[in-house]
């Protein structure tokens, strides 16, 4: 919180609420999607949700990502609570592991709902805060380890002293940071693109080249032009967009392929790397059969669900009724009586005062602020507020 940037720049109670409000707005978008207070475990492999990865219950994973244990957000908070997490973000298809037989702990919530199919020994498991087997179709990453990108860094970097962003793959879900990509191009401006795919996904879901036309061009205009590059025929994205809705009129078949090629000079060098895809270029990949068939084989038809992406779950979560702490603490101050809402003001004006000018004692001796620091304050505002009862001033008019 700034209390003050200048003498005349005053931030309000309605500011700080404000911020607050701004920032459970951030926090719904990633959150609301899920239920804080019931594990996703019978829900399945679920589409898209936010998940921790817990160090505390499998310190080995640090070493082995795929012995770890990626939670749901109600097992954070109830199963692992102060245990060392790593906030994940979201993941697709992913199916809470807290009470599986390789963690160290037993899930805490309620998941004894049987589930379908399942046996009487898997129900009768569960009673005993053990879930089934390990789920064998949840896929682990460098992530669920606190390390990140082509690096194996973690984030953040104590030692990374460069200003970045960090951007997620939508296909093998790594994040990356931006000069580690597009082989050390600048990234676009975050308004030009919806998602990226790294340079490695790239590389192994060849067919996904044929539709570098999509996305935003990342070439430095500085590059020689003698330099060995693609030659993209039949790219133009009205067309393709065109095709695609004439497509989706006709009976699928082999024959009515609209994948667009890739011509390759003779000798010609492929130059693969990270690509910046516009907003729904995942629309304009042909659905027939075959290219339906080749995603399946690459495990990612998924592309073709337009509830995977990161942008829909997020709206999902914003459109949830909620009420905001913005909306509570305004609430709250308008149903005191008039007098007490001049005393919280009051009292809030004289602790903002108080913290800016404690802070800036730090600030003046070049000292880092830590937890303690912020106790031994209010512990001391506490104390003065107890020994006297100040009130503002009122006056009747």
């Amino acid at each position: 919180m700034e209390a003050t940037k200048q003498n005349d720049d005053v931030v309000t109670m309605v500011d700080v609420l404000a911020q607050e409000a701004e920032m459970d707005e951030e926090s719904s978008a990633v959150l609301s999607g899920s239920d804080e207070n019931k594990c996703t475990y019978n829900d399945g492999y679920i589409k898209r949700q936010a998940l921790y990865s817990c160090l505390t219950c499998t310190p080995e994973a640090k070493d082995n990502a795929s012995l770890a244990i990626g939670c749901c957000l109600a097992c954070s908070l109830v199963c692992h609570e102060s245990h060392e997490l790593i906030e994940l973000y979201t993941k697709r298809l992913f199916r809470c592991d807290c009470g599986v037989k390789k963690g160290s702990i037993k899930c805490q919530l309620d998941f004894s709902k049987k589930l379908p199919n399942a046996s009487e020994s898997s129900s009768s498991s569960n009673n005993t805060g053990l879930k089934q087997q390990p789920n064998e179709h949840n896929q682990y990453n460098l992530n669920f380890s606190g390390l990140y990108c082509t690096c194996k860094r973690p984030y953040p970097d104590p030692e990374d002293e460069i200003e970045d962003v960090m951007i997620q793959c939508v296909v093998c879900e790594n994040w990356y940071h931006g000069r580690h990509l597009s082989n050390g191009k600048n990234v676009p401006d975050p308004s030009a693109y919806s998602e990226i795919i790294c340079d490695a996904c790239m590389v192994k879901h060849e067919f996904l080249q044929d539709y570098v036309g999509l996305s935003v061009e990342t070439v430095d205009p500085e590059e020689s032009r003698n330099e060995s590059t693609l030659n993209v025929t039949s790219l133009d994205e009205s067309a393709l967009n065109d095709d695609c809705n004439e497509v989706k009129k006709m009976k699928m078949s082999d024959d009515a392929c609209i994948r667009p090629k890739i011509a390759i000079n003779e000798g010609e060098v492929k130059n693969v790397k990270a690509t910046f895809w516009k907003d729904n270029w995942r629309q304009s990949l042909c659905k027939c059969v075959k290219c339906v068939k080749m995603y399946e084989d690459n495990k990612v038809q998924f592309l073709l669900d337009e509830e995977d992406t990161v942008h829909y779950y997020e709206q999902q979560g914003r459109n949830k009724p909620k009420t905001t702490i913005y909306d509570s603490s305004l609430q709250a101050l308008s149903n005191l009586p008039r007098v007490n809402q001049i005393d919280a003001i009051s009292s809030y004006n004289r602790m903002k005062e108080k913290l800016f000018e404690y802070l800036q004692t730090f600030v003046n001796n070049n000292q880092i602020v830590t937890d303690d620091d912020i106790k031994r304050f209010f512990n001391t505002m506490k104390e003065s507020n107890d020994n006297k009862n100040v009130h503002q001033p009122h006056f009747c008019r």
